[in-house]
This record gives structure tokens, sequence and C-alpha cells, in this order.
């Protein structure tokens, strides 16, 4: 029997970038039946952007930044998992111009002034702006090595240099790992961090063994939720690793494929 759902959000479980009617209506039909439904994703998802997901406190919970961060129903971060400083240090000084995106669980922290951030994003995605509401600009790298920094991001379309920075971090593997969504963004969190080992976590803390819990996901950084899973599922637009590291397909996210098969789980499990 399924206690725990998990899901990425974005070509997972969402069809745009926010929740619609009918996954608002499976996450409240999850705690209806007393299981617990989990957001694992990639954002920041600070507590301000928090605020639309509504939920029982009590069988609701988000892991974001790929696993970094675990907050409860209440947005209370209840576990969060921290990259080296001294790896910050040395990632600042190799590469000056970058504009890194260095997170904690209260904003985002920049070198750059927002005109310099802003002129190397030629890619504004649905979130770019709300995101843009936690960063603080200009920031001194002392004051960025003062944080508890949890993920570093950063948009790079030059792929040579994306090349050097994916390189850096691999010669650094025993402090940190990069795991992005796709090949133009770096995605830095702490070497053992992951959306699987968190899930199993959060798992552990709610008594809940890893075959009673069902995963969703679609991209490179949902590869190791996938794997680490009994009841592992990918919706049919995922990419080919994700397809292949899943147990089993569902349909794809633009027809509600993941919500459909979480509904469709419930209603099995009362017979």
């Amino acid at each position: 029997m399924i206690k725990l759902f998990a899901s990425d959000l974005d070509g997972t479980l969402f069809k745009g970038h926010n929740i619609d009617d009918m996954v608002d209506q499976m996450i409240r039909e999850v705690i209806k039946a007393k299981k617990y439904f989990v957001m694992a994703t990639g954002r920041q998802m600070h507590p301000q952007q928090q605020k639309d997901y509504n939920y029982d406190a009590d069988h609701f919970y988000i892991i974001a930044n790929n696993g970094a961060t675990i907050y409860d129903g209440n947005q209370n971060l209840i576990d969060k998992s921290i990259i080296d400083p001294q790896f910050i240090t040395r990632l600042m000084q190799a590469f000056l111009d970058v504009h890194f995106e260095f997170i904690d669980e209260e904003g985002t922290y920049i070198r750059g002034t927002k005109e310099e951030y802003l002129a190397s994003h030629t890619r504004k995605w649905p979130l770019f702006y709300q995101m843009l509401e936690t960063c603080h600009f200009a920031c001194e790298p002392d004051e960025i090595l003062k944080r508890d920094i949890v993920k570093i991001n950063c948009y790079i379309e030059d792929l040579a240099l994306y090349q050097k920075i994916d390189e850096f971090c691999q010669k650094h593997n025993s402090w940190v790992v990069n795991a992005p969504f796709d090949k133009k963004q770096i995605e830095i969190t702490s070497a053992q961090v992951n959306k699987g080992q968190a899930i199993k976590k959060l798992a552990r803390r709610l008594h809940i063994a890893d075959e009673e819990v069902a995963v969703y996901g679609d991209g490179g950084n949902d590869l190791v939720m996938l794997t680490e899973f009994v009841h592992a599922y990918a919706p049919l637009n995922a990419c080919e690793a994700a397809k292949k590291a899943a147990k089993k397909l569902v349909g794809s996210c633009e027809e509600h494929g993941v919500p459909l098969h979480i509904l469709k789980t419930l209603k099995q499990e009362e017979v």
C-alpha cells in the first residue's frame, strides 16, 4: 500500500508552472485518504513562494532545491544540507564574471548588479520574475560566505563555459554535485544531496518504508529518485534517461498523467 506520494513539479505534476484544479483536487484526495503528498522540486521554494499551497499541514511537505531543503506543511524548514564554504570560495575565485545564484532558506544572493544579471539572461522562464523578488544583488563574497548556502544555480548558454563549470564540480565531487534538469542549467548542491535521499529521510521521519512510497519525475534531477524506489513513474514527456530510470510510464503532463495515476492508485487501494 502506498502511504506517501512524491512528485516533481514542472513537466511532471504541472502542465504549466503552477498548480491547477486537477492537481489541487488530487492533493486533497491524497490527504483525505490520510496519506502524505510531497512536492519534490529543484526550485528554491522559500516560504513566501509557498503561499499558494494551503493544505493539511500534517500530510503535506515540500522538498526543494533538489533535496537540500525540506519544509513541513506550516512552511517550517525541518532539514537542510549546506554547501561547504571552501567550495563556494573556490568557485567564486575560479569564475569571477559568472552570475551564480547562491541560495539559502531566506533568499538568493548574486555578486553582480541587477542590471548585469538581467543582461546575462536571454531566457526568462515563467517563474523568473517571481524568483527576482527574493534576490539580493551586488553582494560581496564575505556576505555570501556568511549564509548557509544550500544550492547554487546558474543558466549558461555558452557550452564551453558550461563544461568548464561542470568539470570544476566533478573535480570537487567530494564536496558537491551538479544535477541539472537540462544541460544549460547549473544546479549545484552538497555531494550527497538529491531528491531520492531527501524523500527517504522524510519517509523515515514519518515511519514509512521505501516500498510504501511512490515517486514521479521527468528530468535529469529526478534520476536518483526514480532509481531508488520500487514504485517509480515517469510521464510520457519525460527525458529518455528518466524514462529508463522509471519502473513504469504514465500519461504526459499535458494530459494530467501523474495526478490521474495517483487518483487511480487511491481508488485501487480502497478495495
